[in-house]
């Protein structure tokens, strides 16, 4: 026995032709070839999952070799062609024998292929053995004129292990092609002898990995110069594929139309002859795309089955087409958690690039959803608009609830998005409302997204367009709508800022506030979402001592610029302050006046944006004073409850306080 030398392939193959089986020194496995006369015919199928390798003339005899090593095999042979495997699972790799060799004695060949890189074969009478296996190359015994050659290939590269792109060995079409189409070169060139349709099929499943198969056009006749090509379900085994409902086509040579089912619509370019045409097929995105002369027509389907065959159909007596080379772009794509989902996607939506690209399909509304699971901390998503198509350049993004599995998410109770590429207006459950501003192919939009605070806010190239959104369901997935066909976004990349927010005593309570008020910086800043009141409550419950905690006017907009800062009772969880008979405010922005129990009298000064407005709170003595800008204007109350948290009310959409710092003397 002998080890294998470096950068060696062990290769079984037909001396009849250059069908070959090959195991590599790191053993993996690869066929390449097709015979279509002698019993000895076999064949090799691979995919990302393994190796299948099966007599031509004997459907029902193979071997398969998965990636974990088990090996399955099936069937028994009667003709010196029929191979019967055994696998030996301390030993072997695999294990091929050509059985009742010689009608007069029972002889049989084996080749075995060992994992410590050691090979052997025998041909044996019984259980005599007379042969071992040589480096270099060694011809077995001719049996009824079978012969095999068994040597070591030299010169193959080897694919670098840091890449995944490699030329693919077994990429051929089938013999069963329908009864008009022949097929030549080793099975590569499918020419139609009869003008009426027919199709050929290949014979590599591909089920996964990102894959482009270069045809060319190599002879056109008659008016309709009619050659498609395209993939249909490995199930498919005769029959013009164009008119199966899992037959997926370019018409490349007429109108440069896809065709799927019978039915066509615009995709691309005509072709003619000289041109070349490949396929780039990403089974894990289940998308195919067509290009030509190296022009990228786009994707075509997105809605592949499961599994494929690449599949060519011909009307015209002498069209011709060859199948050049077969490249595989990636085994399998890496699928980041920071993407979108195959599963959790619509009709008319085709995801690619990694499932962080998603392109429209069809002039009609779909979504799709993300695959990673917010629940809390602070995010920074950030997308690029890439094409934008037709009257309404239709594409909303946003967050939906990780319960939402289909649908459009614009119309959903727990959808929140923004419609970046029309009007600029957020929509959730199918309602819309002023929010941003337009964007265009081009331009980047963030998603600002806190999910401590139950917020999502939009960032246009750079300008934050404030809070859309402040009541967001426990937990969010992206999500992304589109209505145009053609319309592509683009995942840029994801940013978490803050795993989760440390949240301090001196801040605001999410469960004690009310709809349309929106908490951030870490709790302390309030804004208001909704011309509407609403008021919330802190964390810190205040019952002795003397305080004093400052607030930041930000922003106040509209007439009533309405903000007003104060305690209430920490037995109330929800509602306007001012109206409670337990709260005790300062209108501080609007007419300076105080206000308890929903009646209100003249205190101090009105405040504006800028302005510092400090509380000093005596929890002995149960006072409350205002200070603006360091001028103390005296106690407003002097009958507070025993305990107390900070109060907020806000009425304007936009307006917005801070609590910058508070003191204990």
């Amino acid at each position: 026995m002998n080890k294998l030398i470096d950068r060696a392939i062990i290769a079984l193959q037909s001396v009849s032709s250059k069908n070959f089986l090959q195991c590599d020194k790191k053993g993996r496995l690869d066929g390449k070839g097709l015979i279509n006369s002698a019993s000895s015919h076999w064949i090799v199928y691979q995919s990302t999952k393994g190796v299948r390798f099966q007599n031509l003339l004997f459907d029902k005899q193979w071997l398969k070799i998965k990636k974990s090593g088990s090996c399955t095999a099936k069937g028994r042979g009667g003709f010196p062609s029929c191979f019967l495997v055994s696998c030996n699972q301390d030993t072997d790799i695999i294990h091929l024998h050509s059985a009742k060799i010689n009608l007069m004695r029972s002889q049989f060949f084996s080749l075995g292929i060992y994992q410590n890189g050691e090979t052997k074969h025998a041909a044996e009478t019984g259980r005599e053995a007379d042969g071992q296996f040589k480096p270099v190359l060694i011809q077995a015994p001719i049996f009824n004129n079978n012969m095999y050659n068994y040597q070591n290939q030299q010169g193959v590269e080897e694919s670098s292990d840091d890449s995944d792109e490699e030329i693919e060995q077994t990429e051929s079409f089938n013999e069963k092609a329908d009864s008009n189409i022949e097929l030549s070169n080793k099975m590569k060139t499918v020419k139609s002898n009869k003008t009426l349709w027919g199709g050929a099929r290949g014979t590599r499943v591909y089920d996964s990995g990102v894959h482009k198969i270069k045809f060319s056009i190599d002879a056109l006749n008659g008016s309709y110069t009619a050659t498609m090509i395209g993939v249909v379900s490995d199930k498919v085994s005769s029959g013009v594929n164009y008119k199966n409902a899992k037959g997926y086509m370019f018409y490349a040579t007429y109108n440069g139309n896809k065709y799927n089912n019978g039915s066509n619509s615009a995709y691309g370019e005509k072709c003619v002859v000289g041109d070349n045409v490949e396929i780039l097929l990403d089974m894990d995105c289940k998308t195919i795309s067509f290009i030509k002369n190296g022009k990228d027509l786009g994707i075509a389907y997105s809605d592949l089955p499961e599994s494929v065959v690449l599949a060519v159909d011909l009307y015209e007596s002498g069209n011709q087409i060859s199948l050049v080379d077969s490249i595989r772009i990636t085994k399998e794509t890496k699928i980041s958690e920071n993407s979108f989902n195959m599963s959790r996607k619509d009709p008319f939506i085709a995801l690619s690039n990694r499932m962080k690209t998603v392109t429209g399909t069809k002039t009609a509304w779909a979504g799709v959803r993300g695959n990673r699971v917010y629940d809390s901390g602070i995010h920074r998503i950030k997308f690029s608009i890439d094409t934008l198509n037709g009257s309404y350049t239709a594409t909303m993004i946003g967050v939906v609830s990780d319960k939402v599995s289909s649908g459009v998410n614009y119309k959903n109770a727990k959808g929140y998005m923004f419609y970046a590429t029309y009007n600029g207006n957020k929509y959730n459950n199918g309602v819309n409302s002023a929010y941003g501003e337009k964007c265009v192919v081009g331009d980047n939009v963030e998603i600002l997204l806190d999910m401590d605070c139950k917020t999502i806010s939009f960032i246009k190239n750079g300008k934050d367009l404030g809070i859309a959104y402040s009541d967001l369901p426990e937990s969010v997935v992206l999500a992304v709508d589109i209505y145009e066909s053609g319309n592509q976004i683009t995942l840029v990349k994801s940013k978490t800022i803050l795993e989760k927010t440390e949240i301090s005593e001196n801040s605001f309570n999410m469960s004690r506030k009310d709809p349309f008020i929106a908490l951030s910086n870490k709790m302390k800043t309030v804004t208001g979402t909704k011309t509407a009141w609403a008021g919330v409550r802190g964390n810190r419950v205040y019952h002795s001592g003397i305080h004093k905690i400052k607030f930041s006017i930000d922003a106040l907009n509209g007439s009533y610029t309405a903000t007003m800062i104060g305690v209430v009772s920490d037995k109330v969880s929800s509602g306007v302050n001012y109206k409670n008979p337990k709260g005790y405010m300062f209108y501080a922005t609007y007419n300076g006046n105080k206000y308890n129990n929903g009646s209100n009298s003249a205190y101090g000064e009105k405040c504006v944006v800028g302005d510092n407005v400090e509380i000093l709170l005596d929890m002995d003595k149960k006072t409350i004073s205002f200070i603006k800008n360091g001028k103390d204007l005296g106690i407003a109350y002097s009958n507070l409850p025993e305990s107390v948290v900070l109060a907020v009310d806000i009425y304007e959409s936009g307006n917005q306080i801070t609590l910058l710092d508070s003191n204990q003397f």
